[in-house]
């Protein structure tokens, strides 16, 4: 295994937990998460280089549930071509097969990672991010 593959073994690893996490909730809270974390990370930096960025406030001071809401699902629309433009990487590509008959979390830390990799995103935001994008893939493919 070459170093760039087992580097990105290793965030992988980092992801799961959070992705899996982040899988059981619905999408307004992802959303809000989503939010939430923008938030956080606008006032401090600390714990957004984590896949599981805990912020560090009380959730009420990020705004109403609907605000950070409208946040995440604003930054959301805004990224989502650009990260459909990178499922063509040959690494991502890789990455996505590999892990396509594995768990929705096993995905969505593949598509965290590569966001991070990709576009440089912070881990806290990919995962997130991450967990939509499966989401809503697989509900568009359940259809």
């Amino acid at each position: 295994m070459e170093a760039g593959s087992r580097a990105t073994a290793a965030l992988a690893m980092q992801a799961r937990p959070a992705v899996d996490e982040l899988a059981v909730l619905t999408d307004k809270q992802l959303y809000r998460e989503l939010g939430t974390r923008l938030q956080a990370i606008g006032r401090d930096t600390d714990g957004s280089g984590r896949f599981d960025m805990i912020p560090g406030h009380l959730l009420e001071e990020y705004g109403a549930p609907n605000e950070t809401q409208t946040l995440g699902e604003r930054f959301f629309g805004r990224l989502k071509q650009h990260i459909y433009e990178i499922k063509d990487d040959p690494l991502v590509k890789a990455s996505v097969e590999e892990n396509m008959g594995k768990t929705r979390g096993a995905l969505a830390a593949s598509v965290a990672v590569s966001l991070v990799a990709g576009m440089g995103l912070a881990p806290a935001i990919a995962a997130v991010i991450g967990a939509l994008v499966v989401k809503k893939m697989l509900l568009k493919a359940e259809k």
